[in-house]
């Protein structure tokens, strides 16, 4: 089941409450809309309508999406787990002692559309998780009992660390690490024989890529409109951003360990900027060969967008868990 709620405005504070009481009390998926938006009429509308429907599918069990099963089975040749994940720290203005938010999202099946999560609060400003063990046993019990075979762990755990300085890239992977692979041996599996690949996520950078011919952008129509709102033009324009699925490997990235960029977005305003994809960790032993693929295909696994995101969905639903956290504090 899925409840409705419609707001007479955009409101923190009642959203907030509304989540609280249907998760905490209810154990009830919601969803918060402004009714206005629902009842005004246009083609924004429409787009509303379908992006609610989006959210409805998945809050009662559905895929919106699907990946190619052949590329997949090409890609990974083992039962994989993918895992996600992020923390949150206390915003500009939070009261002394306010917490950290630490979230960890994990696959249940071969298809990587369904991200359960897990949440946990630690100290305040800590980048790295502190209950990361318990965190992924719950996901893999989870897996576990969505298995459709005998096996009840993967062989090979894929795992997307978002928010990481580069100054700290050691310290959380040894770290998490560590913590991943006794969850693993908690539930009788071998940590020694476990495939684990460690990647972390960057976002905030400097670095910008452009093209050099038009060929290689697109269009878009731009709108202009007068100061009552009229359109007075809709011409269509060459955007001046690179096409979706840009992989730079070398010349602008660091030697070792592996890392990579990747543009796998329609950026909606301004430049786009590529994801920076660090491999701390290699378990198959042919990151180069998959990683780069396989990421750009589940930049379209989040399922509540019709394109693919600017990053790994595990990632980015571990960020947006982080995000509904905030609301219980």
């Amino acid at each position: 089941d899925c409840t409705l709620v419609l707001l007479d405005e955009k409101d923190f504070d009642k959203y907030s409450t509304v989540k609280r009481i249907a998760d905490l009390e209810y154990g009830q998926h919601s969803l918060c809309a402004e009714a206005g938006k629902i009842f005004k009429s246009g083609g924004k509308r429409l787009q509303h309508l379908s992006n609610l429907a989006l959210k409805v599918n998945m809050k009662v069990g559905g895929d919106n999406h699907q990946l190619d099963p052949k590329q997949l089975e090409s890609l990974l040749e083992v039962p994989t787990m993918i895992l996600g994940a992020d923390v949150t720290h206390p915003g500009v203005g939070s009261k002394w002692g306010c917490p950290s938010i630490a979230c960890v999202v994990g696959s249940v099946d071969q298809q990587f559309m369904n991200y359960p999560g897990s949440m946990r609060l630690q100290a305040g400003k800590q980048e790295y998780i502190e209950d990361m063990r318990s965190m992924v046993r719950e996901r893999l019990e989870a897996w576990g009992k969505n298995s459709t075979t005998d096996k009840k762990l993967p062989t090979s755990i894929i795992f997307y660390r978002d928010g990481v300085s580069e100054s700290q890239f050691e310290n959380c992977a040894e770290r998490e690490i560590t913590q991943i692979k006794e969850a693993y041996e908690e539930l009788d599996g071998d940590p020694t024989e476990l495939e684990l690949t460690f990647i972390v996520v960057g976002k905030r950078h400097h670095t910008r890529f452009y093209p050099t011919e038009e060929s290689q952008s697109y269009w878009v129509k731009e709108v202009k409109r007068n100061s009552k709102g009229k359109v007075i033009s809709d011409d269509w324009i060459v955007d001046g951003n690179l096409k979706p699925g840009l992989l730079v490997e070398n010349v602008v990235t660091s030697p070792k360990p592996y890392n990579f960029f990747l543009q796998s977005h329609c950026a909606i305003k301004g430049t786009a900027r590529s994801a920076h994809y660090h491999v701390l960790r290699d378990g198959t032993g042919k990151a180069k060969e998959i990683l780069p693929k396989l990421t750009l295909m589940l930049c379209c696994a989040f399922g509540r967008a019709t394109k693919a995101v600017s990053y790994a969905a595990p990632a980015y639903i571990a960020d947006r868990l982080c995000e509904r956290g905030r609301v219980y504090l």
